[in-house]
């Protein structure tokens, strides 16, 4: 072993001191020679202290507190500059102006800092239409136009034509299909439904209920082939109520107007075989009745009694 440690020997041997010699040697050549300033904000003493500086200027707040809690510190401002942003009510020609306001001391009244924001109107679109030009122009060609109005100073009018924007577009459908679609050369689309191609499928379903109801429906109604029948839906169906009269000749009737003439009418003699020639006849021998005398009537009464005895 080189040397003893002090723990154990109060002294050192030759190689002990030797080792020792050697290692506050190195520790010499590694120490500190001298600090420089990296910058304005470090001071170095002659010593080596390094210390922060602070500047003198007077509106500097930063200061080394000594004493409390030491370190750097910035005292608060009672009252100070706020600032803010404000967007003016009536913009003129621009889309919107803003302007940087400072309030002094926090408490002032504010005023305008700087030049104002002025937001341009340029490529801001103010309306738009979609307009047919049958005949070419400022916008070009004759076709569909889609008209912008810039919300510039001018007002400027930008116009796209819809025939750039759509390439190629054709029709699937052909003559005879449900619903036959169409487009012109202006792009226009149109859709027409083809008679009688509308099947039940593609109606509502309470329409569709409705046919259903329909088809169960009696859908012919004709004279049967027996007397007292009809034919529903090609099946005979008799007819209640009209015993044999539904199979009775004309002939076994009075033909039309023959009642007619036995009742006659009101103007008929008493000569006349009708009703009101029998009413007639029996008013005028009620008349004579009336007329004769209590003799004539003893003496027809005798007459006829005589004629029943004889």
């Amino acid at each position: 072993m080189a040397y003893e440690t002090i723990e154990t020997k109060k002294f050192l041997n030759s190689a002990g001191v030797g080792h020792l010699w050697e290692k506050i040697r190195d520790r010499y050549d590694s120490k500190l020679d001298n600090v420089t300033a990296g910058n304005d904000a470090v001071s170095v003493a002659n010593n080596n202290q390094i210390s922060v500086v602070v500047s003198a200027e007077s509106d500097n707040r930063l200061q080394i507190k000594t004493t409390g809690n030491k370190g750097l510190y910035v005292a608060p401002v009672a009252d100070q500059d706020t600032y803010s942003i404000v967007k003016d009510d009536n913009s003129g020609d621009y889309a919107a102006i803003y302007h940087l306001q400072k309030t002094p001391n926090g408490t002032g009244t504010p005023v305008n800092v700087g030049a104002a924001i002025n937001i341009p109107k340029d490529m801001v679109v103010e309306s738009g239409s979609v307009e047919t030009k049958s005949q070419a122009g400022e916008w070009g060609p004759a076709g569909t136009y889609i008209h912008l109005i810039l919300a510039n100073a001018d007002n400027d009018d930008l116009y796209i034509n819809v025939g750039d924007l759509i390439e190629y577009v054709t029709s699937g459908s052909q003559v005879g299909d449900m619903v036959v679609i169409a487009i012109d050369e202006q792009h226009r689309v149109t859709a027409t439904i083809t008679d009688g191609t509308i099947t039940k499928a593609k109606l509502a379903t309470a329409v569709q209920n409705s046919l259903d109801a329909a088809d169960s429906a009696v859908q012919t109604i004709t004279t049967g082939e027996t007397n007292g029948t009809i034919k529903v839906d090609g099946t005979e169906v008799a007819v209640a109520g009209l015993g044999t009269a539904a199979f009775t000749a004309a002939t076994a009737y009075d033909v039309s107007g023959a009642a007619a003439a036995v009742l006659g009418t009101s103007s008929d003699l008493a000569s006349a075989a009708t009703v009101y020639g029998v009413k007639q006849y029996a008013s005028d021998v009620y008349t004579a009745i009336q007329a004769l005398t209590n003799s004539e009537i003893d003496a027809a009464i005798a007459s006829a009694n005589a004629e029943i005895d004889g």
